[in-house]
């Protein structure tokens, strides 16, 4: 038989000739013209445990070992002569999706973000952990000081390597604390802590009552009703605030 390319690391499979691709339940497989994508986009789970250990309608699937899986697949390729374009697509689309989700911050404060206070709940690629490498808060909050915003952000157990980090970034003591006079916050990990908050509480801390859900966590129409502006991923943007930003 001829030699066939085989990888399977971690969740993560590849079949190079048979053109076969599983990456946590997404699958593709090009000879028998199959495509599967069973709940990935899907923003409710029937099992709490579930959404939590991956939400794919969010900001990004995997950290730094996804990165790294799809890049030695692409590497491994090269070597016979085979191009990964699908992965290498993976890749550019999951990184693209942190920036397109800065541009939807970027446009609800037409004034400028610098001078704006930033809070940001979740900093760990994934709940259940503290690794914070190639983390879409990274990202989201090098550009958020880059453009002059002022960055607080709190983690049940992840602050301690954000404060090796990115020593700019203010380290809150609880979830609550992080949103003291933020002009918005911005949730980018889905921690059981952060699903059911007291949301009374939290618009009486913020300066303004404005959400990017980076993960889904919440019902737009909830939201909105409590009396936020809610920006979320694949969703129509709601207006529960009663006042306008500048």
């Amino acid at each position: 038989d001829a030699w066939h390319l085989k990888f399977e690391a971690g969740g993560f499979k590849f079949d190079a000739w048979g053109l076969k691709f599983d990456l946590w339940g997404l699958k593709f497989d090009a000879w028998g013209l199959k495509f599967n994508t069973p709940g990935v986009f899907h923003t409710r789970r029937t099992n709490a445990s579930d959404v939590e250990q991956c939400n794919p309608a969010a900001l990004s699937l995997g950290g730094h070992a996804a990165a790294r899986l799809q890049s030695a697949v692409v590497g491994m390729g090269k070597e016979v002569g085979f191009d990964c374009k699908l992965n290498a697509s993976v890749h550019e689309v999951n990184q693209d999706q942190r920036g397109h989700f800065w541009q939807k911050i970027e446009k609800e404060f037409a004034g400028g973000i610098s001078g704006k206070k930033l809070a940001f709940w979740g900093v760990a690629f994934k709940p259940r952990t503290d690794d914070i490498r190639q983390a879409p808060s990274i990202a989201l909050m090098e550009r958020a000081i880059k453009a002059g915003a002022r960055v607080r952000a709190f983690d049940p157990v992840a602050l301690e390597h954000l404060s090796r980090e990115m020593t700019s970034v203010e380290i809150a003591t609880d979830m609550y604390q992080c949103l003291e006079g933020a002009d918005a916050l911005v949730v980018c990990t889905e921690w059981s802590d952060f699903r059911s908050p007291d949301w009374d509480r939290v618009k009486d801390v913020m300066s303004a009552p404005l959400i990017f859900d980076g993960r889904n966590l919440y019902r737009a129409h909830s939201m909105q009703e409590h009396g936020f502006d809610y920006v979320s991923i694949g969703r129509a943007t709601v207006r529960g605030a009663a006042k306008s930003r500048s």
